[in-house]
Parts: structure tokens; C-alpha cells; sequence
């Protein structure tokens, strides 16, 4: 059975054949621990997926009830599968009132070291000898007698290549500084992190050239979103449909590309992220572990200080050899 080289839901499909497809008997899908019913029609279903049709048409054959029964696929993804079906796209996860988790901010600072990590001693964790905290000088209080305070330096004003920051407004300040003032003034971040950032926010518009156009309010944005998208892309894997694992990549990319880093929440976040992204459900998922190890390498510099941050990379190695082997194409 060919497949189409785009999916735009029932717009898509001319009057004729989509009265055909309507005409098909919807088929039961029992889905999630709370057994969601969703109902989708069959004829709309098997012009996607080979193997779901197969499913379908198995499952009628067995069951006189005509129905599917997914305990292990949350409705929300569903939802967004039957979303996808009928229209070609799907909303984005924005969970209402979901908590963020946090962490007090950290005051430590880091620089590179010249050792490298050492893979025979397990004292000395991968990734860690790669860098080494350095302690801040505290700053005099202006007391009686003392100077007058020292205006604010320039390197002391809010910096748009400091965090708080988003991949996007960061390409975004650094085209516009360098419009202003020249590529590679003072002030401005390398021609390497640019252009790795810029290759990062390339993925916005998918594998297969697929973009979105939602808008995202940078705040709202969590890991159980993030989750949300890695998780339809392993059901459209699961099922073999490349358009909506396309979509979800896109998805993907384009709300990692506009999350604002915060440092008290981005380690929490973003640690919940890695752990489901390397967990052993998306083995396959190369891809997506690729996508968040170039998204890390985009901010490592600015992230390695803060705290959780090494207890991640000692908690999934594999992210962490996969970090060092980015950052050594990076620097190479």
C-alpha cells in the first residue's frame, strides 16, 4: 500500500473518496489505565498506516466487539493521533496548571580545565575532570569612607548571550548585534556556537521539510511537553508513520528551540527529558537522542555550573558520552 507524500487531514481528500472513507465503520480503540474509548473510521486509518491497518483488520476478525485495547498508550498521545488523522496536524501539549519543578539558583561559576576525564577510574566520573568550579570574589559593600560606587561596566548590563536565554532570541540577538556592529565584535558569542545554534534551529521545519506555524509562549513550556512530543513520535515509529514522526520532530524542535533556560528549572526539566529520551522504550529513537545532544551542546557552556547539572551526566552516561563525542566535533 503507497503512502502519501503529505498528509493534510480531510482537506486533503476530494468529495468523492472522502465519502467513501466516511462510510467506513469506525473502530474501537480502548486506550490508556483509564480506558479512554476513542472511535476512528477505518478507511481513514488504513491510508496511513500499513501496519495499524493490520491491526484493525486482525482484531475484527478475533473480537466480535470490533476494538483495540492500549493500556500502554496515553490518551493524550491518541488524541493527538485522531487529531493527525482527520486534520494533519496536532496541538501541543500544554498540561493546565502543571507544576514545574525548581531548584534555589546556584552561585557557582566554572571554567574548562586542561584534564581530561579519565574512563579507567571510577572515581572520576565521565564528563566531570572536564571542568572545575571556581570561587567567586565577593563584592565590598560601600561603606563610611569608602569610594564612590563604580558605575555598572558593560559586561555588568543583562546580556542577551547570558541566561536567561531561548536558542531563538540568542540567533536573534546575535544577528542583530552583528548587523550592528560587525561579525565577531566585542561582546559578540564565537562564529561555532552560532552556527551549531543555527543548525539546531534548522530541525524546526523537519526531516522531510515539514514546518509548523503554533505559536509558543516560551514560559509555558515543561518536559512533560517535550515528553508529550517524543512520546507520539514513538507511536507514529511504532505503527510506521513517517509524516506524523515527522511532525513530532518538528514539534520537538521547534519548542526546545524557543524554551527560555532558566537556571533554577532548567536542570530539572530538562534532566526529566533525558532520562525518558534515553530510556530503553525509544532505543530506536536515534534521532530524537541526537536532536537533544546537539540542543545540549548549543548550551553547555552556560549550564555546566549549575546544580544537577553533573549528577545528570553521572546519572545517564550515555548521555554523557554522547555530549562529549558533540562537543569534540564541535571543537574538533
Amino acid at each position: 500500500m503507497s503512502h502519501p507524500h503529505h498528509h493534510y487531514g480531510l482537506l486533503g481528500v476530494d468529495p468523492k473518496t472522502l465519502g467513501q472513507l466516511l462510510a467506513t465503520k469506525p473502530f474501537k480503540f480502548i486506550v490508556g489505565h483509564n480506558a479512554t474509548v476513542f472511535f476512528i473510521h477505518q478507511g481513514i486509518v488504513s491510508r496511513l498506516s500499513t501496519p495499524l491497518n493490520s491491526v484493525i483488520n486482525s482484531r475484527a476478525k478475533e473480537s466480535p466487539e470490533d476494538c483495540v485495547v492500549w493500556e500502554d498508550i496515553d490518551a493524550s498521545v491518541f488524541l493527538r493521533f485522531a487529531q493527525f488523522v482527520y486534520t494533519g496536524a496536532y496541538t501541543s501539549f500544554v498540561p493546565a496548571g502543571a507544576p514545574r519543578p525548581s531548584e534555589g539558583p546556584t552561585k557557582t561559576t566554572v571554567n574548562v580545565a586542561e584534564d581530561l576525564p579519565d574512563r579507567n577510574n571510577p572515581e572520576k566520573p565521565l564528563f566531570r575532570g572536564l571542568f572545575s568550579p571556581r570561587t567567586t570574589t565577593p563584592q565590598v559593600g560601600v561603606g563610611y569612607g569608602s569610594a564612590l560606587p563604580v558605575p555598572p561596566q558593560e559586561s555588568d548590563i543583562a546580556s542577551p548571550f547570558k541566561l536567561p536565554y531561548s536558542l531563538a532570541t540568542y540567533e536573534k540577538a546575535a544577528k542583530d548585534r552583528s548587523n550592528v556592529h560587525g561579525p565577531g565584535s566585542r561582546g559578540s558569542p564565537s562564529a561555532k556556537k552560532r552556527n551549531l545554534i543555527s543548525e539546531f534551529t534548522a530541525n524546526q521545519v523537519g526531516l522531510a521539510g515539514v514546518s509548523i506555524e503554533h505559536s509558543i509562549r516560551p514560559t509555558e513550556l515543561t518536559s512533560a511537553m517535550f515528553v508529550g512530543n517524543v512520546k507520539i513520535w514513538v507511536f507514529a515509529e511504532r505503527f510506521s508513520i513517517p509524516l506524523l514522526m515527522d511532525l513530532a520532530y518538528s514539534h520537538f524542535a521547534k519548542e526546545l528551540a524557543h524554551w527560555t533556560i532558566s537556571p533554577s528549572t532548567f536542570v530539572p526539566e530538562f534532566g526529566a527529558l533525558i532520562r525518558y529520551v534515553y530510556d530503553e522504550r525509544t532505543i530506536r529513537g536515534y534521532q530524537l537522542r541526537e536532536l537533544v545532544i546537539q540542543f545540549a551542546a548549543c548550551v553547555v557552556e552556560d549550564v555546566l555550573g549549575l546544580a544537577g547539572w553533573l549528577e545528570l551526566l553521572d546519572e545517564v552516561p550515555k548521555f554523557a558520552a554522547d555530549l562529549i563525542h558533540q562537543m569534540t566535533n564541535r571543537f574538533g
